[in-house]
């Protein structure tokens, strides 16, 4: 078990805290070697392969090339119904890049989901934000969304929030604590709970089938899974005792 990092000015929401790597603590990220730790006490620790980068500006990041770098977290969402995501970042790039995801397309186990930035084909400008996820045996249990407007890539740091109630297929997306336009090109999202995840989920790429897809240029600094739908009242905590770092 890690030592959960001991900091009276941080005092992020912890009720249906699953996952958490923020690389500003040592017992997350020792500023070196290819271990990323998990301080939600769930003991979910990642992989840093293909150099993944460190730099210890702005209390510390994780630095992504867009060519084939990535952190294997061993973040699955197995039995979750609804979930939010919470992750900082920073870009400056104009191509399409999945900050986190993982994609199974057969015909069997299809649970999925994925964040990518600057997706151009689906998305109507660079600088958005495309979210997918895909629960159950078949094609048709999914949600494919983005939102536009947000410059994402201005290479200033932001925190994106990506919250769905299944029990609603509701979708809500905030952007440094202010909450965002979601525009649904599919909603078939059931309340069903996802099933178990074939392949975990990937900081910096997509995990397509256990293969690198869709790299990511840019920078995360830190990444919070939760199990729940978090209210705008725990979003906008967060954001604030997070923020100081960057802005």
């Amino acid at each position: 078990m890690k030592l959960m990092p001991i900091d009276p000015n941080l005092n992020i929401v912890r009720d249906g805290l699953q996952y958490w790597f923020d690389a500003r603590f040592q017992t997350s990220y020792p500023t070196s070697g290819t271990t990323l730790y998990d301080l939600s006490g769930n003991d979910i620790d990642g992989t840093l392969v293909n150099g993944v980068g460190y730099n210890s500006a702005d209390g510390g990041y994780l630095t992504f090339d867009g060519s084939n770098d990535y952190v294997n977290s061993n973040v699955v969402l197995d039995g979750y119904t609804d979930f939010s995501i919470s992750i900082w970042l920073k870009t400056s790039s104009t191509t399409r890049g999945t900050v986190f995801g993982s994609y199974s397309g057969g015909a069997g186990n299809t649970n999925a989901l994925a964040i990518e930035v600057n997706r151009g084909s689906t998305i109507p400008d660079v600088g958005s934000v495309f979210i997918f996820a895909r629960k159950g045996t078949g094609s048709t249990d999914n949600i494919i969304a983005y939102v536009s407007g947000l410059n994402i890539n201005d290479n200033t740091w932001h925190n994106i929030v990506w919250c769905v109630d299944a029990s609603t297929a509701t979708n809500t997306f905030y952007m440094d604590g202010v909450s965002k336009t979601v525009s649904i090109t599919t909603n078939n999202f059931s309340s069903n709970a996802f099933g178990t995840f074939e392949f975990p989920a990937w900081f910096g790429a997509l995990n397509n089938e256990g293969s690198l897809a869709v790299p990511y240029s840019g920078n995360i600094a830190n990444t919070l899974v939760y199990n729940k739908v978090l209210s705008s009242d725990e979003i906008t905590h967060n954001y604030n005792q997070t923020k100081g770092r960057f802005i």
